[in-house]
């Protein structure tokens, strides 16, 4: 029976933190916990969400000295609604416990997909040789016996921890015909579910207007009184004396640090979103006049996020602003930036 270790960034008992790094504040923790309620509540209701029971012993990565491990089971993204380069949320339902020591309070979950349903035996360090990348990457650091490497480069976050985020939205890549899923725990052997509530809600999503490159930077954007929204709210209005507000954030906590930039460009209020410069996901040029900085160009990227706030003045009618962000990472996907789906607010 081993100790568990919690995304809270609090360590109970012995079992190492895996793959979860230390140091987020509760403040910055709550704060992606909300981002995740703004992201997947603003996605209207759209095609049959599908719930998939897990089981917390059932793993795709390597393990070692753990012989009650299960592997992990091969979904089928076409039986889950789901289509290569479509989009789709998953979200942690319920929890499961890390050794009969334990509360049943664990909310660790990832997944990835494959273009096969091979999944190799326990021994080997990349169990899913046909893995597709996508979505938030992460480290999964090494196995509580012998301490054997266990990360994969494809795999991504689906919840974080008992403060959240307990979900994510990726572009499922293409290629990939199967998913599989696995709660986050450097041994398995000891660990279950008791009130059988460990699942994974996963939920076909509508394409972005103007799409990023979907691993893990967020924008919310909100007018007034209403709350910050994200994916499938990408499009607003507002008008003189509204308080627009806008954040930038990383819910998993895996950009922090990195090298930002934050801002908006005025376009005319009819003029469709276009891509200004050579990268597909970027929406805005931030080299433009009508570019405005809403944080410090290549700033380090806050534990949190960063937020922006301003009563929009009148006269503003027939413009309208692309909201969009860049991190500079070599913790992203593609090794060297981020860039979240844009927004795009008309003026009134």
């Amino acid at each position: 029976m081993g100790a568990a270790a919690f995304g809270c960034g609090v360590m109970l008992g012995v079992r190492p933190l895996f793959g979860l790094p230390m140091g987020p504040d509760m403040k910055s923790i709550s704060c992606a916990a909300a981002l995740l309620v703004g992201l997947i509540s603003a996605v209207p209701l759209r095609a049959q969400t599908t719930s998939l029971t897990l089981d917390p012993q059932a793993t795709f990565l390597h393990v070692s000295a753990d012989p009650s491990a299960f592997p992990a089971a091969a979904f089928s993204v076409a039986a889950l609604g789901l289509t290569p380069g479509g989009w789709c949320s998953f979200e942690q339902l319920g929890d499961w416990r890390a050794g009969g020591g334990f509360a049943d309070i664990q909310r660790e979950l990832a997944g990835v997909f494959s273009s096969t349903a091979v999944l190799l035996s326990g021994s080997a360090t990349n169990r899913v040789p046909d893995a597709t990348p996508a979505g938030t990457p992460l480290n999964t650091g090494t196995t509580l016996y012998n301490a054997e490497p266990t990360n994969i480069d494809a795999d991504f976050w689906i919840s974080r921890g008992s403060n959240g985020p307990y979900g994510t939205i990726v572009r499922v890549p293409l290629g990939a015909q199967f998913v599989f899923f696995a709660a986050l725990d450097s041994y398995y052997g000891d660990n279950f579910d008791p009130d059988g509530d460990f699942k994974v809600a996963v939920t076909p999503l509508p394409a972005p207007p103007a799409p990023g490159t979907a691993d893990g930077l967020v924008i919310l954007s909100g007018v007034n009184a209403a709350p910050l929204t994200g994916f499938g709210s990408e499009l607003k209005s507002a008008g003189g004396g509204d308080l627009l507000t806008l954040r930038l954030d990383a819910p998993f906590f895996s950009y922090t640090g990195g090298l930002a930039f934050f801002g908006v460009q005025i376009v005319g209020a009819a003029d469709p979103f276009v891509n200004p410069l050579s990268f597909p996901e970027l929406w805005i040029d931030p080299f433009a006049p009508s570019y405005l900085a809403l944080f410090p160009s290549l700033d380090p990227l806050p534990s949190g996020g960063t937020m922006f706030a301003a009563t929009l003045p009148p006269g503003l009618a027939g413009l309208a602003i692309v909201v969009q962000g860049v991190v500079i990472s070599p913790a992203t996907r593609n090794g060297a930036y981020s860039m979240p789906d844009a927004h795009r607010v008309t003026f009134l």
